[in-house]
């Protein structure tokens, strides 16, 4: 047999890549692609955690202006009754007439109520109320018609602030019917 009868079909394979598809990218372009989608997931990585850097710096100060502002508010109430307070003490060293002092005191009083109140700061309803632990605190115990555990008087105001007890009102309760006396 000669040479020329053991030809074959088969493509020259020295130096040649063969094409498997029209339009596929090389392996050079593959990874130029891939290294600028890793570039640019990086950007964004890096740009998402500054943003978010910057958020959590941001709530931070708004936390702290909170805290620090907080009675901001109250005080802007509370400022027009202590001038009020001081006018009255005022008038009260130059005149001679008491009721004027008692109308003063009683309109400041009333301010001061409706400050608080403005703040969301009520007082604890008390007389004819049955008694709460949580909002009263009982100082003394007295006979009296009306029913057992019955607040029958208030010895001092208690305020609520939404759900929770500024101060407990301090009241005096009935200990139910005592001994009438006999006669």
């Amino acid at each position: 047999m000669s040479n020329e009868d053991t030809t074959t079909n088969e493509p020259e394979i020295a130096g040649q890549v063969p094409d498997f598809g029209a339009g596929t990218p090389s392996m050079e372009e593959q990874y130029q692609a891939l290294l600028e989608e890793k570039n640019s997931l990086e950007d964004r990585l890096l740009r998402t955690l500054a943003e978010f850097e910057n958020f959590r710096k941001r709530k931070a100060k708004e936390v702290d202006d909170i805290f620090k502002y907080q009675s901001l508010s109250l005080a802007k109430g509370m400022l027009p009754v202590l001038s009020n307070l001081k006018r009255a003490v005022s008038a009260a060293k130059s005149s001679a007439n008491p009721e004027n002092l008692i109308s003063g005191v009683e309109m400041v009083t009333k301010q001061f109520e409706d400050a608080f109140a403005q703040q969301g700061i009520n007082k604890i309803k008390t007389e004819g109320e049955m008694f709460d632990a949580h909002l009263h605190e009982a100082l003394q115990m007295m006979p009296s018609d009306l029913p057992e555990q019955t607040i029958v008087k208030e010895l001092e105001a208690g305020y609520i602030l939404s759900d929770r007890v500024v101060q407990p009102s301090k009241v005096m309760v009935s200990a139910g019917p005592g001994e009438k006396a006999k006669g």
